[in-house]
């Protein structure tokens, strides 16, 4: 038995790649943004930390998890002295649906990018003590190791 599958042609394929390429670019860039707004936010109501600029950098791009079907079946196999056995064959393949752009994979879930280092200017970054409260704050909140957390005082 044979399955044909219509395949679209090489230039709507690369369309479709760059547009989904630009996509999660702009995606990790608002994530970024979002980030660093409501750091700025929250941390420019600290006591002593006056006006506040942050700044983030990622690891990775986001990660998206496409929904998948699986299929089991038993397989015939035959084995030694004629002698015939059952095997577990699973299949699986990514669901799509129709949109106007054509098929499109159905995403479960996307992992945000990882914040890999921070860096955090504001007015009071003079101070030690204050200095130190903002580092555990982003290291608790964000998860960033306290060494790739940066804080200095504003000029």
């Amino acid at each position: 038995m044979v399955i044909s599958i219509p395949v679209k042609d090489r230039q709507t394929v690369s369309e479709n790649t760059t547009s989904n390429q630009e996509s999660g670019e702009a995606t990790q860039k608002m994530y970024e943004e979002y980030v660093e707004k409501r750091l700025e936010d929250t941390l420019s109501d600290v006591e002593g930390a006056g006006k506040v600029k942050v700044m983030v950098s990622l690891k990775n791009s986001s990660e998206k998890i496409l929904a998948k079907d699986t299929d089991y079946f038993d397989e015939e196999v035959n084995g030694n002295n004629d002698e015939n056995s059952n095997s577990m064959q699973k299949t699986e393949t990514h669901i799509f649906y129709d949109t106007a752009n054509g098929n499109t994979p159905y995403v479960v879930m996307e992992n945000m990018p990882v914040i890999e280092g921070v860096i955090i200017v504001c007015e009071g970054g003079d101070n030690k003590e204050l200095v130190s409260e903002i580092t555990n704050a982003v290291y608790g909140l964000l998860n960033v190791p306290v060494h790739k957390i940066k804080v200095m005082k504003m000029s």
